[in-house]
């Protein structure tokens, strides 16, 4: 090749060997037809990609719809459309890409060292160590940190030599920041990219003098407009994802302290050594890391830091500054890798504290890692050098001995990350994390061919849902979970969380919903649920793994049960990867309904009701509705109503959900015998005016002294709130008359919490006895006893139970300095023999007890109770607005629960206030205690609220435990804050779980202490009111027809017929302000709404025909980016090429020659 022979050899050397060298080696990464995926990259496919790569509103973050910045992944869409024309698999694509930039990788690591070092040799050497190094060998296969280490390599070398007077053109400049388009894809990457670039232009004096600062920003300045409008068609949609309100919502971790786990291993010396991964000790994820640091390999770990301080050591005066730069930035930048690791832990802290934006760099070795890298290849070029001119000056024996010296530790350096050369980067065998390289199966682009084919418009919901981004399968492959929504040319709605980014919560509610309930057998919603998400095709997968990893996902086999029981769902494929069904009740992704219904204001704590085929919801109340469907948990509670039309209004409190109910007994030997009556304890307000009350409910008693309540299991006194929903079990107890008390003689001990862990705090001392068994009773007894504390030491009393031994969930003791009476009611089971009271006080506090009794209750009445419906209303309303209030009668507020330890190490002392709260301190590991440890046999909602603020270090973190399913609970976001913060939220169990409890935790971290305080924390059975308000008697017009025309991702073109009035037209896609609706006839007016939870809605009012179109408007810009982009790309290629073809075959001479201090002139 004619090209090949006009590289100079030193060119040939310094650069083309690292580059060959690295992009050859990747050909060991490969399998034929197998990918190389694992963790955060899944296998080579972008087939839905491909579709929707030029649209800013897309499907790749949410099958919901938003914005994105998948524009960025041009490049894999590119390389995998070449090798389709070729006739190539994706593998194919892939290993070019993985050798395209561990090429990058070489030549960019050469390139900035030959900025300054002439040696081809030391040249090659740097090249070749900023491609074979541990710190990518950890990072692999995720290619953005060696796209990264040869961008800002090639970009800083280019600046560079601008610097030193060297002709750059600013079009070139801009050329070279095409990379970071790819480099996107990982934001903390391409913001240290531009600003190492930017600063290496102030940090030029060394090499060229103040007059290099100077030509350096002429450089940027001039590059600048060029590489703006080169990269326009990435930037635009990059930054409206990051920038605006896009459909879906930013979950990163910005607290450092929430990712600290990430730097267990970032030690001064594993940093220096470029290995500070949190993984590289665990075999799941490098299996080799034992092999590699095991003998010899202790020692190789250092040859790269060792090369660097020998550059600086033998610089020579002209370049003895910059070597010391870049020492004294080696020593900044290991500081700042280690994160919050001491020493300085606490300065890198406030760093992360009140530096905006540092929380990109939370796991800071794998982002600054790359210019450690850079630095010491740097220098490594200079030593080698160096030691080459050294050996020129010896004689031949000595100089042949020093030359094998050389050449033996830079070999020794670049072979220490051997799996780099042999393959083993991409494992075979990783344990219970599987294959590195991964052949998808067969039957997924059998699935993915069949639902492609289909011509109906509509998204795909992908069955069970993940309960985290990663997941495993049967056929060999843990990591991010996108084979099914790359393989499909449709949106696909599947839940991943963990991300950068997450799903609405109407978004989250609704699929939630369809998963419940076809776990549980409850059919009737479903088919609701899925026209409100546009859904046409449900795939139910069987290839998922569980693993120690990852939790259990829903059972596919009650899913598809129950799926088949609803209306308009069919079979359509089966194969060994899951199930496909057809939904034929889907009406595509845009759709007329005929009314609007408000379901509560934004903002405030209720739960959404699902929306019918007809009625399309909203939360915002300025907008007139026909009618109301809200359900709230927190009472009291009030919204605004705004009435479109007056007339006649029945307002309903809705019987389905569960009912507050008041305890009293009532009666008499004279009037029918006693019994318990329960009352409405809720009042609707209509515009001030009540509605009538629900019908009592009575159980009828043997007697007429009941002091305590057992609902559904849960005992409880008699003067709480009763929740009664469908078939709630309702039991009445009292005292036996004359009945003995079975707690035995108490006797002193200092341990007697060491076999169930009762509040973890240390030295306390207690009294125990022992409580008799009794045969065929209730079960059902109440602990009774006085007592009073003095200081500020506090009390605390477990009833031991069952096997293993655990606390009754008995209400915790308040602190009192009087006398008070304890009074609690506990139900055991059959299993629960050999009990015991443990009464308890801290050690130097005096706690006194008397009169402490174990009495078992009698049961005196007991019956099986349903909510009944409280009676409807009809009330004219007018148009315009109204308000509609619950309130809920007050009752004792439900006692906090006791304190228990968690297993250890995790069982630290706790630290209790007057005032109520506890402390948990840590300085490493977690601190955790448990609470609201109950039994848990009804379905229903529940209410976790407590109070918390972080004192110190890392923020609050709380669990729902679900024994059962096993995992937590999903709660909302907690805020972070030094002050109190309230924390209220509603939680709906998953179906098996049997058990719950709250885990409240300190999570410690190195260099600095954390302590967190909680208080108040209450677990209680959530009861729902429901209220339904909607026209009487009134006959809505057939509605007008649509005709969908034309879909694409990011437009829609319809034609509506046969208006009259208003109506609701509703797009199946992520609400955001961007979607227009236009085309409207004269007189028509629509206001644009977010509807059904997530969706976009347009309140239309007309009357007639029109042809409209809903498009997402800054789609616009985005196609002008895009043109502007290849214009001005070919603008480059006219001012780079059009010189060189007016000079024909002549070659410009070398003026600025070469010499060691300044490099070559590359």
């Amino acid at each position: 090749m004619r090209w090949a022979s006009r590289v100079p050899p030193r060119h040939a050397v310094g650069y083309g060997l690292p580059v060959v060298t690295a992009a050859a080696v990747t050909t060991t990464w490969f399998s034929p037809g197998h990918h190389f995926a694992s963790g955060d990259v899944s296998p080579y496919l972008r087939a839905n990609l491909a579709g929707e790569l030029t649209s800013s509103w897309n499907h790749q973050l949410t099958g919901a719809g938003s914005t994105s910045y998948a524009i960025c992944q041009a490049l894999d869409v590119g390389l995998l459309a070449a090798a389709r024309l070729g006739g190539l698999s994706p593998t194919v694509a892939q290993h070019a890409l993985y050798a395209l930039v561990a090429g990058l990788a070489a030549f960019g690591a050469a390139y900035l060292a030959g900025a300054w070092v002439a040696n081809p040799l030391g040249r090659a050497v740097a090249g070749l160590l900023g491609a074979f190094n541990v710190f990518l060998l950890v990072s692999y296969p995720n290619i953005l940190p060696a796209l990264a280490v040869g961008l800002v390599g090639l970009l800083t070398g280019l600046v560079l030599r601008a610097s030193r007077g060297r002709r750059v053109p600013p079009p070139l400049f801009a050329v070279a920041t095409l990379p970071a388009s790819y480099l996107a894809q990982n934001p903390p990457l391409v913001a240290l990219t531009a600003g190492v670039v930017i600063a290496t232009a102030f940090l030029a004096w060394p090499l060229a003098g103040p007059a290099g600062i100077r030509r350096a920003l002429v450089l940027l300045g001039r590059a600048a407009p060029w590489a703006v409008l080169l990269n326009l068609w990435w930037l635009l949609p990059y930054c409206r994802t990051m920038l605006t309100d896009g459909g879906v919502v930013f979950a990163a971790e910005t607290d450092i302290a929430g990712w600290a786990w990430t730097q267990l291993r970032s030690s001064i010396g594993n940093v220096l050594t470029l290995n500070a991964h949190w993984g590289w000790d665990r075999p799941e994820y490098y299996p080799y890391a034992a092999r590699v640091d095991t003998g010899i390999g202790r020692m190789l770990r250092w040859l790269p830091l060792t090369l660097a301080l020998l550059g600086v050591v033998l610089a020579d005066r002209p370049r003895r500054i910059a070597a010391w730069l870049l020492t004294l930035a080696i020593v900044v930048l290991a500081v700042l890798c280690k994160g919050v690791h001491p020493p300085l832990g606490s300065v890198n802290l406030w760093l992360f504290d009140h530096l905006p934006g540092l929380w990109l760099f939370r796991e800071p070795m794998s982002k600054l890692g790359v210019l450690l890298l850079l630095a010491y290849a740097c220098l490594a070029a200079l030593a080698v050098e160096r030691l080459i001119d050294l050996v020129a000056s010896r004689s031949r024996p000595r100089r042949r001995a020093m030359l094998a010296a050389i050449v033996s530790v830079s070999a020794a350096t670049l072979a220490y990350p051997w799996p780099l050369w042999t393959g083993e980067v991409a494992p075979r065998d990783r344990q219970s994390l599987n294959s590195g390289r991964i052949a998808v199966p067969e039957a997924w682009q059998r699935l993915a061919d069949r639902i492609n084919a289909d011509p109906t418009v509509g998204k795909v919901l992908v069955l069970p849902l993940d309960p985290y981004y990663q997941i495993s399968t049967d056929w060999g492959y843990y990591g991010v979970d996108t084979v099914p929504a790359q393989m499909i040319h449709r949106p696909v709605l599947n839940q991943l969380p963990g991300g950068y980014f997450r799903d609405r919560p109407g978004v989250t509610a609704l699929l939630s919903n369809v998963q419940t309930a076809l776990v549980t057998g409850d059919p009737r919603d479903v088919d609701g649920w899925l026209r409100t998400l546009g859904v046409s095709h449900l795939l139910v997968r069987h290839d998922l793994r569980v693993t120690p990893y990852l939790k259990p996902a829903a059972g596919t086999d009650e899913i598809e049960a129950t799926l088949r029981q609803v209306p308009g769902v069919s079979s359509a494929a089966g194969d060994t990867v899951g199930n496909l069904y057809t939904y034929a009740g889907h009406p595509g992704p845009l759709r007329v309904q005929r009314q609007l219904v408000s379901v509560g204001a934004e903002g405030t704590p209720g739960i959404t009701a699902r929306s019918d085929d007809d009625a399309a919801t909203t939360t915002n109340t300025g907008v007139p509705v026909s009618g109301l469907n809200w359900r709230t948990v927190d009472l009291p509670a009030a919204m605004d109503l705004h009435v479109a039309r007056s007339g006649s209004y029945q307002i309903t409190r809705s019987g389905a959900s569960a009912g507050s109910y008041r305890a009293a007994v009532t009666g008499g030997d004279g009037d029918g015998g006693p019994r318990l009556t329960l009352t409405d304890a809720e009042t609707l307000w209509v515009d001030g005016r009540p509605a009538p009350a629900r019908a009592p409910l009575e159980i009828p008693l043997s007697r007429g002294d009941p002091a305590a309540l057992v609902v559904d299991g849960h005992p409880q006194p008699l003067d709480a709130r009763v929740p009664i929903a469908s078939g709630t079990r309702v039991g009445v107890y009292a005292t036996a008359p004359g009945g003995p008390n079975l707690l035995g003689e108490l006797a002193t001990s200092h341990d007697c919490d060491s076999t169930v862990g009762l509040d973890v705090v240390a030295g306390r001392s207690c009294v125990w006895g022992s409580v008799r068994a009794t045969a065929g009773g209730s079960g059902v007894y109440r602990v009774s006893l006085r007592y009073r504390t003095g200081g500020d030491g506090s009390a605390g009393l477990c009833l031991v139970l069952g096997e293993p031994e655990r606390c009754a969930d008995l209400p915790a003791l308040e602190h009192s300095a009087d006398w008070r009476r304890y009074t609690a009611t506990v139900r055991t089971g059959a299993d629960d023999q050999g009990q015991r009271l443990h009464l308890y006080a801290d050690d130097d506090v005096a706690v006194e007890y008397r009169d402490a009794q174990v009495e078992e209750l009698d049961v005196i009445g007991e019956a099986v109770l349903t909510a009944s419906p409280a009676p409807p209303v009809v009330r004219p309303l007018a148009a315009g607005q109204h308000q509609i209030r619950i309130e809920r009668a007050s009752f004792a507020p439900e006692p906090a629960s006791p304190l228990y330890g968690c297993p250890p190490p995790s069982n630290v002392p706790v630290t209790r206030r007057r005032d109520g709260s506890f402390e948990l301190s840590v300085g490493s590991g977690t601190a955790c205690a448990k609470t609201a440890d109950r039994a848990f046999s009804a379905s229903g909602d529940h209410l976790l609220s407590f109070d918390y603020k972080t004192v110190s270090g890392r923020s609050a973190r709380v669990c729902l435990w679900q024994e059962g399913p096993n995992r937590c609970a999903e709660l909302p976001a907690m805020a972070s804050g030094r002050d109190w913060q309230h924390f209220s939220g509603v939680v709906s169990p998953e179906p098996g779980t049997t058990r719950l409890a709250v885990y409240v935790y300190a999570d410690g971290q190195a260099g600095t202490s954390t302590t967190v305080a909680y208080r108040d924390v209450r677990l209680t059975r959530a009861v729902t009111a429901s209220v339904v308000v909607g026209e009487v008697d009134v006959e809505l017009p057939a509605g007008p027809t649509l005709d969908l025309r034309k879909a694409s991702v990011d437009a829609y073109t319809a034609d509506i017929r046969h208006a009259e009035g208003s109506f609701v037209l509703t797009l199946a896609e992520s609400y955001a302000s961007g979607w227009r609706l236009r085309g409207l006839p004269p007189g028509w007016r629509a206001t644009h709404l977010r509807v059904n939870g997530y969706a976009n809605g347009w309140l239309v009012t007309g009357s007639g025909e029109a042809s409209i179109t809903i498009e997402y408007r800054p789609q616009r810009w985005a196609r002008a980016a895009l043109v502007a982009s290849i214009g001005t790309g070919g603008g480059v290629l006219g001012v780079l090429l059009l010189p060189a073809l007016r000079r024909g075959a002549r070659r410009r001479p070398n003026r600025c020659g070469s010499n060691r201090a300044n490099g070559d002139d590359m």
